[in-house]
């Protein structure tokens, strides 16, 4: 009969935990907690190795579905006989279209139906500067959630025994996206992988526990450009943004 090489060999813990029932057993929430978070800290560990995180599917870019599709100029305080040949949608809204992405924690993200999203600068008219503006997602955790017996008839505040997760949705300027943020390998690697933000983002993705270089958790749905104007056509082309997605 073969044996191993090592015997007894060396056995090392992984990070998910579970609870080892017992009848009679004084079961506490976080008993409960823990072993509800089992199975989803063994999907974690499977969505960060195999799939890492970014978009999966869906969250198209559009212009607003209120404006029927109107354009005008990109600069409405262009003189007559001007170029008017740049074209924008009319107003600072975006659609973004229902999808699901994995955050960098290994957790689902996803808008069940379309949003529309205002992008509006602080200045207006002619004095809007453009620019690329960058749209994000994060899953965010409801510390209470409304349910229709979740009240307490004396005005107290109740003890909500069910929660929801949200979903929120940030614009940042091109140059000041946060840290980690995860988004499409890029086409040409960097030559220092240290640099690499994608990379350092991979590194840990592979390890156990927490994942510390995760950040606050946002996935980049894509960029669009504005002008005076609105949003241009060509920055919701089809080509774009999509072309920094995962």
């Amino acid at each position: 009969m073969n044996k191993p090489f090592s015997d007894p060999g060396t056995v090392y813990p992984m990070s998910a935990e579970s609870v080892n029932f017992k009848n009679g057993m004084i079961v506490t929430a976080d008993d409960l907690g823990t072993a509800m978070m089992y199975p989803v800290s063994l999907m974690q560990t499977v969505n960060r190795a195999v799939f890492g995180c970014g978009v999966v599917c869906g969250f198209e870019l559009k212009p607003d579905p209120e404006l029927c599709g109107k354009t005008a100029p990109c600069d409405p305080c262009a003189k007559e006989g001007s170029d008017g040949s740049t074209l924008a949608y009319p107003n600072f809204i975006v659609q973004i279209g229902k999808g699901t992405a994995l955050d960098c924690a290994g957790l689902p993200i996803e808008i069940c139906k379309p949003q529309r999203f205002d992008l509006a600068p602080e200045t207006c008219g002619c004095d809007t500067e453009g620019g690329t503006v960058c749209i994000l997602v994060r899953r965010v955790s409801a510390p209470e959630a409304p349910r229709g017996d979740c009240c307490d008839p004396a005005g107290a505040v109740p003890a909500c025994s069910r929660q929801r997760d949200h979903v929120e949705i940030r614009a940042f300027t091109g140059d000041k996206l946060p840290d980690h943020v995860c988004m499409r390998e890029p086409d040409q690697p960097s030559d220092d992988d240290c640099s690499d933000q994608r990379a350092s983002l991979c590194d840990c993705l592979k390890s156990c526990g927490d994942c510390d270089c995760c950040g606050e958790g946002w996935v980049l749905l894509g960029c669009v450009e504005l002008c005076a104007g609105g949003i241009k056509v060509e920055s919701l082309a089809d080509n774009r943004p999509y072309q920094l997605r995962q």
